[in-house]
């Protein structure tokens, strides 16, 4: 799968669960923040093994697909649209190659979780 970021976001971060147990070397667990909307968002495009997503905080990114890919995105509503057409959260979409899906502001909600089938 090949993505292309078009605009990041100004606080997109990749992220996963977190890592736990190595505390005692100064390693913190961080991860995601939403854990319910994480996994929703993974359980949608058929991920169970905790991959890693995008984390968009207040304004989503702008990613273009080079193939089909099946993603699904939880979390705080910001108005997703492939090629412009608006996108529902909630449920996974297949996104077919050469498209464009954008985020905008959040309308409501902090953080949005976007998930692709295989992970990132």
């Amino acid at each position: 799968m090949q993505i292309k970021v078009l605009r990041a976001g100004p606080m997109a971060t990749i992220q996963d669960r977190g890592r736990f147990g190595y505390m005692e070397f100064g390693i913190g667990q961080c991860g995601v923040m939403d854990v319910d909307s994480y996994n929703l968002a993974n359980e949608l495009v058929g991920n169970h093994g905790g991959e890693a997503v995008i984390e968009a905080t207040l304004l989503g990114p702008s990613l273009y697909f080079e193939e089909d890919t099946l993603i699904a995105f939880a979390g705080a509503d910001m108005q997703p649209q492939l090629d412009g057409r608006e996108l529902e959260r909630g449920i996974a979409h297949r996104i077919p190659a050469r498209s464009s899906v954008n985020f905008g502001m959040a309308k409501n909600g902090v953080r949005a979780y976007i998930a692709v089938a295989g992970g990132f």
